[in-house]
């Protein structure tokens, strides 16, 4: 009998041993090399994406859910699991994206709370240059009860026929884990959200499930018949610390599956590089006189504040909140105003578009080119800034498009918004017999979109030169401020909207300045046409406006 028992006891022993758990410690790294997750030939999204702090909006209620009896406990997790340090949600998701490459630059939003709003996170989002925040919402935090398993018969067998102590040791009951977040993608541009997604198993064979024993979801000496009977938060507790570090190795890798195999080709659709698209701007308005016994301008100043209030009122095709910079009087000089569009550059780059306004007073480099004064570090003297220089500032980072908008004069004497010499003038390159006159605006927009930048120029005049009438960027009295920008306001303001469509684009506004500027310049017996030059692929381009 002795000869017989011992066989059967490392039966009962292998049975035990066999049917052990099978939960593993996950190694995520080794997952994704092994799954082939991410491509060989992987780049990065080229996006800049912020990760907010997660939150949770848990579709399971822990006060429904969480009764004696239930074969399901929502473990809601606390600060430290979505938010801390270490292993906590964001820690983990962050990490990940930022191990794998998912974008050009992934980093946290600085200095942002869980219950911070959409508008806070857009805030610092764009002052922190990014293209996008991600918002991961936590909707699954929860383990269950999933049935007995094969092992089970062994396991009743065993607890009549030799003891119930082997019984414990038996993984005859499965549990599983579901952790789902949604994230939730937002432009810095907007925060409007552009694209959600719900990571996380949407198969139930997917879903974490282990078999666990009875030392595992916690002893009980009658498990076998009470599972999960007896079961309190400890147990379900004890359940969590098991199978959700599966679960968050699952739902990492299941978004790098979807930023990979989807998003990374919908992040290059038009409608999301539209929704994303930033489009900011520098006004710049100074009075700094004439030279050389030219008039002193008088309204660039007002002319400037008068845009920037429009532009922070616009309702159609607006520039992004919080995108708008103004330099006026003493504070336009030339570092401000290369200092701010560098600052500027970094919200505008390959998807993006600047808009520069300049109201003030044009003159020429001692090499003819066009420039425009700026106040210079003494009191009362000015700067001559080749508008080169500006505007290589404003392309730094090749955005999409540049609205540039010039409201003065190059090459007429005497006026109040050109402070051009006879020695510049004289240094003109002289036109051959018969040559058409080119504009000196043209070397402009060709440094402007000889690196794939589009330009749209809107100039008070034409800037050709040698010719009898040199051309004025006329101010008028009566209008407080330059004739150019006063019709460039009111056409922006919904005149200019011919069609009734609530978008102005520039070729409207064009249509609505040119004729009233000309007649006005007739009637003031001066000569003053205005000079628009638009790049073939944004004819339809929308100007900031207001609805009508």
């Amino acid at each position: 009998m002795k000869q017989f028992l011992i066989p059967v006891s490392f039966v009962v022993l292998a049975l035990a041993f066999a049917g052990c758990t099978n939960v593993e410690t996950p190694n995520f790294d080794a997952d994704v090399v092994k799954e082939k997750i991410v491509p060989q030939n992987w780049s990065p999204i080229p996006l800049r994406v912020g990760l907010a702090p997660f939150h949770s909006e848990l579709e399971l209620k822990p006060e429904q859910t969480n009764k004696r009896d239930t074969k399901r406990w929502v473990l809601n997790p606390d600060k430290d699991r979505l938010n801390g340090k270490d292993k906590s949600l964001y820690a983990q998701l962050l990490e990940a994206l930022q191990k794998y490459r998912m974008f050009e630059l992934t980093e946290n939003i600085k200095g942002a709370e869980p219950n911070w709003n959409d508008e806070q996170l857009r805030a610092q989002a764009l002052n922190q240059g990014l293209d996008v925040f991600i918002v991961p919402v936590v909707k699954r935090h929860d383990v269950g009860h999933a049935g007995a398993n094969g092992n089970y018969g062994w396991n009743m067998a065993i607890w009549w026929m030799v003891s119930p102590i082997f019984t414990w040791w038996i993984a005859d009951e499965d549990f599983d884990a579901q952790v789902q977040f949604e994230l939730r993608m937002y432009p810095a541009a907007t925060g409007e959200i552009a694209r959600s997604r719900r990571i996380g198993p949407a198969n139930p064979k997917d879903v974490i499930k282990r078999s666990l024993n009875d030392w595992q979801h916690g002893f009980n000496l009658f498990a076998i018949y009470g599972t999960p009977g007896y079961f309190g938060e400890s147990n379900w507790v004890a359940v969590g610390n098991l199978l959700l570090p599966l679960a968050d190795c699952k739902v990492k890798k299941d978004t790098l599956r979807y930023l990979t195999k989807e998003f990374a080709g919908d992040a290059q659709s038009d409608d999301f590089q539209d929704a994303i698209r930033r489009r900011v701007g520098l006004v710049v308005g100074t009075d700094v006189g004439g030279r050389g016994g030219a008039a002193s301008s008088r309204f660039c100043g007002p002319d400037a504040n008068a845009l920037t209030a429009f532009f922070r009122r616009a309702d159609s095709s607006p520039l992004v909140k919080g995108g708008l910079r103004s330099l006026t009087g003493p504070q336009a000089t030339r570092a401000a105003v290369t200092d701010t569009l560098t600052e500027l550059s970094e919200l505008a780059r390959n998807n993006d578009d600047m808009f520069l306004f300049l109201c003030g007073t044009g003159t020429l480099t001692d090499k003819g080119k066009p420039a425009i004064l700026l106040g210079g570090r003494e009191a009362g003297k000015a700067d001559v800034v080749p508008l080169e220089e500006i505007i290589d500032a404003a392309v730094r980072q090749n955005p999409r498009t540049l609205v540039l908008s010039l409201d003065c004069s190059f090459l007429a004497r005497g006026d109040a918004r050109c402070a051009v010499t006879d020695a510049q003038l004289a240094a003109l390159p002289k036109q051959a017999e018969g040559e058409m006159p080119i504009s000196l605006l043209k070397a402009i927009i060709d440094r402007v979109e000889r690196n794939g930048t589009k330009c749209i120029l809107m100039s008070a005049t034409q800037a050709l030169p040698w010719q009898t009438e040199p051309e004025h960027a006329m101010e008028m009295e009566d209008l407080g401020g330059g004739l150019f920008t006063a019709y460039v306001l009111d056409g922006l303001s919904g005149n200019a909207d011919t069609n009734k469509n609530g978008v102005v684009t520039v070729e409207e506004l064009q249509a609505y300045v040119n004729p009233r500027v000309n007649q006005i310049a007739e009637l003031e017996g001066l000569a003053q046409t205005p000079f628009f030059v638009v790049n073939a692929e944004r004819k339809n381009f929308p100007l900031p406006a207001l609805k009508r």
